[in-house]
């Protein structure tokens, strides 16, 4: 039978049906004057509310079903059946209670009756979620170690992964549960994951055997981790500068360096912590290394504290604030604006002469010029110039 006239099969039915429930309604009248109004018109306003449950309502006026024939395999006829059966009744006031009734039932099992046309239904997602959940589930230890996941918490996860499995194992499951079950799973898998015994916190000190040091001494920096019990590394660092890493032994992990520029350098020591220690890091430290200050050589025919000929200190050079000298005024002057016009005049025709040889000399030797006194040619020459008094 075609879908055109099945429906108007229904039609004639249901005006037959109206005939007869109306004749049994005048029969029943006087039955009906014995029963309380409140009685009847409730029943009807019930099978009102079941009527506009099926439909999609706007501004309480009926539009289209919610349901949609396409929707369905089969019993899609006896559904609407059923609520032409039951607007009739509606429209007719029919106020009998068992016939009221039997057409609201008549519509729960007509649509209780509908097959859903099938969906494919996709459970890769959840196939993959079970074998990773189970295989985190066995490689996990509980205990109260830090690291380790807390008791109890092993058997929460089993639960939800055999709740999952039951779904993927359901042939009947829509891919709503199917994404519902993942998304269970998925929660009970990251409190698993949080669910661990916290590790232990520490706390780092730094010092320094010399501070402030001149360049070219060695100074030990030193890293306390507590609780002492605590195992692993301590990194040094000076800014970006990885200055050098010590093993952490009863609480203390040391390094010592002779090669910090001069200057102020910001050093931090950095534990890395374990499985069972949080890492932490020290205060920053201020470490200030300082210039050699200059020395005098012994001379061979000075006195009273003059300097051989041709004897240089070997100290570094400060440009016009001191500055070395030829032999003649004594090596080592503490400045040159101190001496007499004769003075210079001598001087500037020397420093020409010396600072060339050095310049030599300096091209041959910056590199341990500078890891030496912490100071590059360029301002080693600059200690033979001040040609500001040259002029």
């Amino acid at each position: 039978m075609e879908p055109g006239t099945i429906h108007t099969h229904a039609r004639a039915v249901a005006a037959r049906l109206t005939i007869g429930i109306l004749s049994l309604h005048i029969i029943g009248m006087f039955f009906l004057v014995l029963l309380p109004a409140t009685a009847s018109a409730a029943t009807l306003a019930e099978l009102t509310a079941a009527i506009d449950a099926e439909y999609n309502m706007v501004e309480g006026v009926r539009t289209t079903l919610k349901l949609q024939e396409s929707d369905f395999e089969s019993g899609w006829i006896q559904y609407q059946s059923a609520l032409s059966i039951a607007e009739a009744l509606e429209k007719a006031g029919v106020e009998l209670d068992e016939t009221i009734a039997d057409a609201i039932e008549s519509i729960a099992d007509a649509k209780a009756g509908l097959v859903p046309v099938p969906v494919p239904v996709d459970k890769t997602a959840l196939i993959e979620a079970i074998d990773a959940a189970q295989g985190k589930h066995e490689a996990a230890v509980e205990g109260a170690v830090p690291g380790m996941h807390v008791v109890g918490s092993k058997a929460t996860l089993q639960a939800a992964i055999d709740a999952a499995a039951a779904v993927n194992a359901n042939e009947d499951a829509l891919q709503g549960a199917v994404d519902q079950a993942l998304a269970d799973l998925t929660a009970a898998v990251s409190a698993f994951d949080a669910a661990i015994v916290p590790k232990i916190e520490t706390a780092a000190s730094l010092s320094s055997t010399l501070n402030p040091s001149v360049f070219g001494q060695s100074v030990t920096f030193s890293a306390l981790v507590s609780p002492e019990a605590a195992t692993g590394s301590v990194t040094f660092t000076d800014g970006a500068t990885v200055l050098g890493t010590a093993s952490v032994s009863q609480g203390s992990a040391s390094i010592t360096i002779d090669t910090l520029a001069v200057g102020a350098h910001t050093i931090i020591a950095t534990y890395g912590g374990n499985d069972v220690y949080e890492g932490s890091a020290s205060s920053p430290l201020t470490q200030t290394v300082q210039a050699q200050q200059g020395s005098g050589g012994t001379g061979g025919g000075g006195s009273g504290g003059r300097r051989g000929a041709g004897t240089l200190s070997a100290a570094p050079f400060r440009s016009s604030t001191l500055v070395i000298a030829p032999p003649a005024f004594g090596g080592l002057t503490s400045s040159l604006s101190d001496l007499k016009r004769s003075q210079r005049i001598t001087f500037c025709r020397v420093q020409d002469r010396i600072a060339s040889m050095m310049e030599s000399v300096l091209e041959r030797h910056a590199d341990r010029l500078a890891k030496r006194w912490g100071w590059t040619a360029e301002r080693v020459l600059a200690g033979f110039r001040d040609d500001s008094l040259c002029q």
